[in-house]
């Protein structure tokens, strides 16, 4: 199914991707031996349309990444896609083997002009690692050499989805959702882009939590109005399995960077197939995965990219409204909403 064709029963802005549009031509011989898993698309803006960089499972269960370009109609362009984990180089140093050949869940953001793709090794001992690239924006090939992300101090054996952001010349990364933790670029040695830990703020969710897991990573944040929204998700445990629900976090820029929203409920983005699968599952603990991984806001609308049950490429459009209406202020930033909404609507009582 092309990407700008909707299912019935569907809203309007529903877009499914057919997988073999996605797939570069350098994979499409490997792609004849057995199923190809597509999925969790990131999006960005570009001059002529937009960018998607998105997961690829080959048969021979090798974890790779692709890059391709999408019109304003959002189809895919011909012979656009680029087998972009192909031309990655490591930093120079020890990896183990599946640190160098696990490419999961890009990220598309751009900073001081440079358009920038990250990912994640996946889940290994004794550590798994995170990496940038600098992308060409013509070429969509890389620039130099890759980085690895760290932490200053705190790193986890596992690190995954932070969400980068740029704010000005700095670099910054949602950490996590909630509590929500911000962390900002310190140094640059040439192997290793190094972030500390600047903001943290706790919520309280404990009603979302009960019901549909605690919040983790998603896409990186995006500027609206002055604030930052950042989709991501939470998982919880069903008897058929782990369930994946969309969420979304709002909150302020520096230099205090306080949540000040966030759902009540997922996000109600469309999946078609349930809990249905098309090919072999990939994780057998999964039951429904709905992930988002890439937004992008313009014109008063939202356009989300997301994966759904590690096999689909998916976006969704709707009114920045539709998002608006069902973010519920945080705790601690009820009083500071209420003010905002008054003065906006009594600025006279206010001034006097």
């Amino acid at each position: 199914m092309a990407a700008d064709q909707h299912l019935i029963g569907y809203p309007d802005g529903f877009c499914l991707f057919e997988s073999g549009s996605l797939l570069p031509e350098a994979w499409q011989l490997a792609s004849g031996q057995g199923p190809v898993w597509i999925f969790n698309p990131a999006i960005i803006e570009a001059t002529d349309g937009y960018l998607l960089a998105y997961r690829v499972v080959l048969h021979d269960g090798r974890r790779q990444m692709a890059v391709c370009r999408l019109g304003r109609n959002l189809q895919v362009r011909p012979q656009s896609a680029i087998p972009l984990s192909d031309f990655l180089v490591l930093p120079a140093g020890w990896y183990p083997e599946q640190g160098r050949n696990w490419f999961a869940d890009p990220r598309l953001i751009r900073w001081q002009g440079r358009l920038l793709v990250h990912w994640n090794s996946g889940m290994h001992k004794p550590a798994n690692h995170q990496f940038v690239q600098e992308l060409d924006s013509e070429t969509l090939t890389p620039i130099g050499t890759s980085r690895e992300l760290r932490l200053v101090a705190g790193q986890a054996p596992i690190e995954k989805n932070w969400g980068l952001f740029g704010w000005g010349d700095e670099l910054y990364g949602l950490y996590s959702p909630a509590p929500l933790c911000i962390i900002r670029l310190e140094n640059d040695d040439g192997r290793i882009w190094s972030f500390a830990k600047v903001q943290t703020h706790h919520s309280h969710l404990a009603g979302y939590i009960k019901h549909f897991g605690a919040l983790r990573g998603g896409s990186p944040p995006v500027l609206q109005g002055g604030q930052l929204i950042a989709f991501c998700h939470s998982q919880s445990q069903t008897s058929q399995g782990i369930r994946y629900h969309p969420s979304a976090v709002r909150f302020a820029g520096p230099p205090d960077f306080k949540p000040n929203a966030y759902l009540a409920q997922p996000l109600e983005l469309p999946n078609p197939f349930a809990d249905r699968l098309i090919q072999p599952r990939l994780n057998p603990q999964v039951a429904e995965v709905i992930y988002p991984s890439g937004a992008v806001f313009a014109k008063g609308r939202w356009l989300v990219s997301y994966g759904i049950n590690d096999e689909h490429c998916a976006l969704m459009t709707f009114d920045s409204f539709e998002l608006d209406r069902h973010l519920r202020p945080a705790r601690g930033a009820t009083r500071a909403w209420i003010g905002s909404v008054l003065r906006r609507n009594l600025p006279g009582w206010f001034a006097g």
